[in-house]
């Protein structure tokens, strides 16, 4: 599903896959596109638990940042209603907005 969402973020966009390179803004747009497309249950909660029982090893890691910038991403979408668009009137926000 990522593979998929992470495609439907850049089509339309002309790049060269070899040549992409993401600084630190795309990479968060790209976590914010990808959580409201996920529509996952209870995901703040998923994500409390995670940070709640990750070591100290595990935060200092990748996954202690890409923890972190999710958890940025899900504030920026309450934070910031305007970033999700609904495009077809029967579509909806994500449960959890």
């Amino acid at each position: 599903m990522i593979k998929a969402e992470i495609k439907s973020f850049w089509d339309g966009v002309d790049v060269k896959k070899d040549e992409l390179v993401l600084d630190g803004d795309q990479v968060m747009m790209l976590f914010v596109f990808i959580a409201a497309k996920a529509n996952i249950n209870n995901i703040f909660a998923q994500l409390a638990f995670c940070k709640e029982f990750s070591t100290n090893f595990i935060k200092d890691t990748r996954m202690g940042y890409c923890l972190t910038t999710m958890e940025i991403a899900l504030k920026l979408l309450i934070d910031e209603p305007d970033l999700i668009k609904i495009e077809e009137e029967t579509a909806t926000a994500p449960s959890w907005l």
